[in-house]
């Protein structure tokens, strides 16, 4: 294992009990079980381990119910809350309300869906809401302002706990089964069981998304097929979820645990005391009741360095793809874990991996000659420089 993110404290003792969370660029947005909404601006100090926290607006009489669920649209300047059963959306520099579904009145859990339009210019946003046995589809209509409703409403055999889009389709998390349901004909697909607890589902790459099965994270595409040979196993049931590229961190009963899916391993174990809730955006943030907690990412070239020297090279090579550097420097780096990938294959005598590597980085004969001992002089030998004895 190794350290990829260092978890920061970002907000402790609060006296409000905090009911779900939300970020966008370095704004903070935590939801209160009184209904009270702060938006805090919470910076890096540079060159400090701390974070510079402001409440820029606390917004005593946003509702009178717990907030219970918040999400920001940057890319329309407004963010959505729910609570008391009812849509609203409040613009994103002001936090001034700019509209309800009234509608949607009854609502319990929402998810968002943001795609470039067609005509590559500006985006699509539609909303789902879940209203009892229904969900309701809603599209942003730039001309009006507002959330128009967005084809007929879908109905479902029961109340559904957790929404998530999956393309052009919505997973749905019932109390003990999935399924997935299409939007254009309301379709369902019966996936598999919950298990003993909640349901969980987490956003992952191309409209994928990974459903939660007691300690099994299932990953499935659009159409409900399993996109992978084996689930990721957690080490207790998570009870939430984020993706984090190209980590998922899973909120776990007694820790925090960060795993990759290629390869499939476990990164990292940490404690945050009675941590619920997590969200991302440009920064992770993790909560409790009463503290919030920054997870900031460990320098990428850091994590390459601990990874090679625990022979870690797949997901090495992955963060070295992602190190924001020239593409001459980028090639270089890359080249650099794959050859020591190469030599480790070759410790190993996986021989013919070891050379189609090599081959790929059109490596000098003569140093791929002098792996193997008595096949050149002692003397020429002597000066090509190895990692370690061959």
């Amino acid at each position: 294992m190794h350290d990829a993110f260092e978890a920061l404290v970002a907000l402790e003792k609060l006296p409000l009990f905090i009911e779900c969370i939300a970020t966008w660029e370095s704004s903070l947005f935590v939801g209160t079980r009184t209904g009270v909404l702060l938006v805090y601006s919470i910076k890096e100090i540079s060159g400090d381990s701390r974070l510079e926290v402001e409440l820029k607006r606390p917004m005593k009489s946003f509702s009178k119910k717990p907030i219970a669920q918040l999400d920001v649209v940057g890319v329309l300047g407004i963010f959505i809350s729910l609570s008391d059963g009812l849509i609203g959306i409040y613009d994103l520099e002001t936090c001034t309300p700019r509209g309800q579904l009234q509608t949607s009145r009854g609502a319990n859990c929402f998810a968002v869906r943001v795609q470039p339009a067609a005509s590559g210019k500006g985006h699509n946003v539609f909303l789902c809401v879940s209203v009892r046995r229904r969900l309701e589809i809603y599209q942003w209509n730039s001309k009006e302002g507002q959330f128009l409703p967005f084809g007929a409403d879908l109905n479902l055999p029961d109340t559904a706990k957790v929404i998530t889009w999956c393309g052009d389709s919505i997973c749905v998390g019932f109390k003990k089964e999935y399924t997935m349901v299409k939007v254009s004909g309301g379709a369902l697909t019966e996936l598999f069981p919950t298990g003993r607890h909640d349901p969980v589902i987490v956003s992952l790459d191309h409209g994928d998304v990974a459903l939660g099965k007691d300690e099994m994270s299932i990953c499935i595409n659009r159409e409900g097929k399993p996109t992978q040979k084996q689930a990721l196993v957690w080490s207790d049931p998570p009870f939430a979820l984020e993706r984090v590229e190209p980590y998922i961190i899973g909120l776990l009963p007694k820790v925090v645990e960060v795993r990759t899916l290629e390869p499939r391993m476990l990164v990292q174990s940490f404690s945050l005391d009675k941590a619920r809730f997590i969200c991302a955006g440009r920064d992770i943030y993790v909560a409790s009741e009463h503290r919030v907690w920054r997870l900031q990412p460990v320098e990428l070239k850091a994590q390459i360095t601990q990874l090679v020297q625990d022979k870690q090279f797949e997901l090495a090579l992955n963060l070295a793809k992602r190190v924001q550097e020239s593409k001459r420097d980028n090639r270089e780096r890359i080249a650099e874990v794959r050859h020591l990938q190469a030599f480790h294959l070759f410790t190993q005598h996986r021989f013919e991996d070891c050379l189609k590597i090599y081959s790929e980085l059109n490596t000098d004969v003569k140093y791929v000659i002098g792996l193997f001992p008595g096949l050149l002089p002692n003397e020429f030998r002597k000066t090509l420089k190895y990692p370690a004895a061959p």
